[in-house]
């Protein structure tokens, strides 16, 4: 057989050949294969779709879970690196101003640098890492001792700038530091309540939590110092410090008995399910 155009040969088609062209007629293999791409593209969508349970009440699909842990990741890791920094800036302020209330705001910081890391860990993994409630309470604890560690050493520091009677000096990097770090933990305290209101995660409430003590420690160090410069209200500094540092330990406190006793009662109830 002979092509016009191109003056070539080419070889013959069957009869069965032609009728396949001429009908498009598909082998049953054909549309064996075409059912299975069906089949598996309804069972992803399927699977996409499926609801898990990412909080106390809260149904997400597999989807909208994925991108929200991913969110939380993205957030954490981004907020790791700016608050161990601020953190290093106000330990140094805090002992070339003599003030309590800075050193509170250094430790808040790392605190909160050391939480965001606890959140990576806590929602790093599948999907399905949203909604594991071992994993959120175990995360819950490591909050609790971080809150109390870090407030037991706030409150020494600021016992001790109250009894010594520390007066407060550099003046007017304080105020522009703590300016700075006040406004950047409102931002995060905000973006963290978000997602946490959204998951009804207590592992994000933790951590919005420990920014929000950074937004009022920034505050109240922007107060005390003009209070100082107008005043001459010294106590103010080491006052902040001190309920900063007792607000954080009797919440760290509460988060360990509300989840240690949560935890016993757990494994009490399964004991008695298993007799």
């Amino acid at each position: 057989m002979r092509d016009i155009l191109t003056n070539s040969i080419i070889p013959a088609m069957t009869a069965d050949e032609e009728r396949i062209k001429l009908t498009g007629y598909k082998s049953e293999k054909d549309y064996s294969s075409n059912r299975d791409e069906e089949k598996e593209k309804k069972e992803k969508d399927e699977d996409e779709n499926e609801l898990i349970e990412v909080g106390e009440g809260v149904l997400l699909t597999k989807t909208e879970a994925e991108w929200w842990r991913k969110a939380i990741i993205y957030v954490s890791i981004a907020t790791i690196i700016p608050l161990s920094m601020l953190s290093l800036v106000f330990l140094g302020v805090s002992f070339y101003a003599s003030s309590a209330a800075a050193l509170s705001l250094s430790f808040d910081m790392l605190l909160d640098a050391s939480s965001s890391g606890v959140v990576v860990w806590r929602f790093y993994g599948s999907s399905e890492a949203c909604g594991s409630p071992d994993k959120e309470r175990r995360t819950v604890i490591v909050f609790a001792f971080l809150f109390i560690v870090f407030g037991l050493i706030i409150l020494v520091k600021g016992v001790i700038t109250l009894v010594a009677k520390v007066l407060m000096s550099g003046l007017l990097i304080l105020t522009v530091l703590s300016t700075v770090g006040a406004v950047f933990t409102t931002i995060l305290v905000t973006v963290k309540i978000v997602i946490a209101k959204k998951l009804n995660s207590q592992t994000m409430y933790c951590d919005a939590f420990s920014s929000g003590m950074g937004a009022i420690t920034g505050f109240s160090i922007l107060a005390s110092t003009i209070a100082y410069a107008t005043t001459g209200l010294w106590c103010l500094d080491g006052i902040v410090a001190v309920v900063v540092a007792v607000t954080m330990v009797a919440w760290g406190i509460w988060l360990l008995i509300q989840n240690v006793s949560f935890s016993s009662s757990k494994k009490e109830t399964k004991g008695e399910g298993a007799v």
